[in-house]
């Protein structure tokens, strides 16, 4: 699926970016709206370490899709926000997963989509019991 998402991608307009690097782009995107745009709060929402976001951050923001800013009232924060372009690709990202799922659903009677729903949320459910047992 992560292939095909990269596929759309490309065709898209948005080769030079893997599915990974969207992700991160997403999650900068996520924490601007929470105001927690840091590289401590964005790390902490892709579950990664803020060592390993500042090294995709550095290839994002040469591409265009990030920019790193010190705050002028704390030099010690550095927020990490999406840049139009980044906002663009965000874009076409999430609409992927809406024709995605309008496909899906297109295809499946309303009971088959309840059965998938609940599939979809005990999937999510055990990962995320997953993560918190390894934290």
């Amino acid at each position: 699926m992560l292939r095909n998402e990269e596929k759309y991608l490309r065709a898209l307009g948005y080769g030079d970016l893997s599915i990974s690097e969207m992700h991160v782009i997403e999650a900068c995107i996520l924490c601007q709206a929470q105001g927690r745009d840091t590289a401590k709060g964005i790390a902490d929402l892709l579950d990664i370490t803020p060592g390993s976001l500042t090294v995709s951050v550095k290839v994002l923001e040469k591409k265009g899709y990030l920019l790193r800013w010190k705050n002028p009232s704390d030099l010690r924060r550095t927020h990490i926000n999406p840049t139009g372009k980044g906002l663009k690709a965000d874009s076409a990202h999430r609409g992927i997963h809406e024709r995605m799922i309008d496909e899906i659903l297109g295809v499946i009677s309303a009971q088959e989509a309840d059965v998938l729903l609940r599939a979809l949320k005990t999937v999510a459910t055990y990962f995320g019991n997953e993560r918190t047992k390894e934290s």
